[in-house]
């Protein structure tokens, strides 16, 4: 009996993990097969027991694969920045990397994207909280036999 209340109430191992889908930023030049080892070392990492365990764990994949692409974006355009003919004149290395950043928070697609990245991070925080509490090991059960 204590075999049977141990076992998981669904079994997550017998499903599809497969058929979980990145999120849409993931480019055309990016290989899927990423996204599928960071879900599979996330479930070999934490093994769900049920469900919603399953569910969180999906969610922390694709909040960690958006959080990544939307952070490259974001440097990517800091960088384009930073090696405008105007700013390669500024000999200091300091003051041409502000400069860069002050034309990027005039852009409107600069900010989206960091304000995207801020509630990403914001979500993924909560969640990993979630996550970190139900995947901690938890204490053995003492076996003091009843008394009658």
């Amino acid at each position: 009996m204590n075999q049977e209340e141990e076992l998981p109430e669904v079994q997550t191992q017998k499903r599809n993990r497969n058929r979980t889908l990145p999120p849409v930023q993931v480019n055309d030049v990016e290989d899927p097969r990423c996204y599928a080892t960071l879900m599979d070392r996330l479930f070999a990492e934490l093994p769900p027991t049920n469900v919603q365990q399953e569910g969180d764990l999906n969610s922390m994949g694709q909040l960690r694969w958006t959080s990544e692409r939307v952070n490259n974006l974001i440097e990517s355009e800091l960088n384009h920045f930073v090696r405008m003919p105007q700013l390669q004149s500024v000999g200091d290395t300091n003051t041409r990397l502000m400069n860069a950043y002050r034309y990027c928070l005039s852009e409107k697609t600069f900010n989206l994207l960091s304000k995207q990245h801020l509630d990403t991070i914001k979500t993924t925080n909560a969640l990993g909280a979630r996550v970190e509490k139900w995947s901690a090991p938890k204490p053995p059960r003492s076996t003091r036999s009843r008394e009658l």
